[in-house]
């Protein structure tokens, strides 16, 4: 008897791995995407890249805003050493610093919300790749134990005509 795979089984598991590389495939991209979320937020490279661009951006945009108040005072005959220069130059100091804080939490915040994104689409995908391949998976392995059943009843019935036989002829004798 031929144990070949049924066309069922052949289609099922063939399927199934077609499934499994699309989805390696559709999830690779993602997967590298992601990777920038994953770990310790504060040790993800998106999170440092939100830093680095929040910190640099806040400190250019105070250093442009120091540039023009201290030509607008100068242009209005405030010298330097005034007490409204003074002054003016530490008020923008604490903005500069309350702006400064401000970021490394709206890092935090958005570097999180982020990885839960990834996380959950991770997990999406995967999800529903794996439930397509599990699905042509348990049709061929249906068919395989359709297959396995019709060769043990074929088995079953030639042993029971071997038995009949050998019962009408208990010696094994040919040819009578």
């Amino acid at each position: 008897m031929d144990s070949k795979k049924s066309t069922g089984e052949q289609t099922g598991y063939q399927q199934s791995e077609q499934d499994r590389q699309k989805a390696d495939a559709a999830v690779a991209p993602v997967l590298a995407n992601n990777a920038q979320y994953s770990g310790p937020v504060t040790s993800t490279p998106f999170y440092k890249s939100m830093l680095k661009a929040g910190t640099d951006s806040t400190n250019s945009a105070y250093d442009n805003a120091t540039r023009n108040l201290r030509t607008a005072m100068q242009g209005a005959g405030v010298s330097g050493a005034s007490g409204v220069a003074a002054g003016n130059t530490a008020a923008m100091g604490a903005e500069r610093a309350k702006a400064l804080g401000a970021v490394q939490p709206a890092a935090i915040t958005s570097a999180t919300e982020n990885q839960f994104r990834a996380n959950d689409q991770n997990a999406g995908i995967g999800g529903m790749y794996s439930g397509a391949g599990l699905g042509y998976f348990g049709q061929a392995n249906n068919a395989e134990q359709q297959r396995l059943a019709r060769q043990g009843s074929m088995w079953q019935a030639m042993m029971k005509t071997g038995l009949a036989v050998a019962e009408d002829n208990p010696y094994g004798l040919t040819g009578m």
